[in-house]
């Protein structure tokens, strides 16, 4: 049985198009970023893992959706 791993990174944020390092900071996605999700540029998966940050946790609301 063939598995693969895929790893995405999280949607746009506003620091992410004020091309400021935001680090651990706890910034959720922009209304772009929350947009291109959405619109399904990552793939389906069977399990996800994320960090505990609002961003990822957002982005991984949308992926499986």
């Amino acid at each position: 049985m063939e598995k693969t791993i895929t790893l995405i990174r999280h949607g746009k944020t506003p620091g992410n198009s004020e091309k400021r390092y935001i680090g651990v900071t706890d910034e959720q996605l922009s209304k772009e970023g929350a947009a291109e999700i959405a619109a399904g540029i990552y793939p389906d998966c069977d399990i996800l893992f994320s960090s505990p940050l609002s961003r990822c946790i957002q982005t991984s609301l949308y992926t499986n959706s």
